[in-house]
């Protein structure tokens, strides 16, 4: 009888949690270099849209002096196959002062999709830190596939 309540109550806490929003999703890709996602989503209050906002952040102990976000939406047929690059945002850019304080950088990307479309889409990230012109931590991410 234990069994299978520990059973019950472990699915029960497994699908809360993927029911549950990516808002508290972490992660570090460097020392002192770490990213947060804070919203991602495939479907909005207007109907079907894809959502993605990541906080890039660097740690005071670095020396960083500038954090940078480019970012990118693919799409592949829902069949199946290889990822295609189809629109480009400007890179996102944060300059600061290596004075021993945390900074960040957030970008938030969404676009509307069709219900109907015969894409799956995703939007995908590239966190960077910086000194001067010299990258000392860098780290690619994807947003859902919708």
């Amino acid at each position: 009888m234990r069994q299978r309540l520990a059973i019950g109550w472990t699915l029960a806490v497994l699908l809360l949690a993927l029911m549950l929003p990516a808002a508290t999703s972490a992660a570090t890709y460097g020392t002192g270099y770490s990213y947060q996602i804070t919203h991602m989503w495939c479907y909005g209050q207007n109907g079907p849209q894809l959502a993605f906002e990541v906080k890039n952040k660097a740690a005071g102990t670095t020396d960083a002096n500038r954090l940078t976000i480019d970012s990118w939406a693919e799409r592949r047929p829902a069949s199946g196959g290889s990822w295609t690059t189809f629109r480009t945002w400007p890179r996102e850019s944060r300059s600061f002062p290596t004075d021993g304080t945390n900074h960040s950088l957030k970008v938030f990307r969404y676009m509307d999709i069709s219900a109907s479309s015969p894409w799956q889409r995703r939007v995908v990230m590239q966190l960077r830190g910086w000194h001067n012109s010299t990258v000392r931590a860098s780290t690619t991410i994807h947003s859902v596939v919708c």
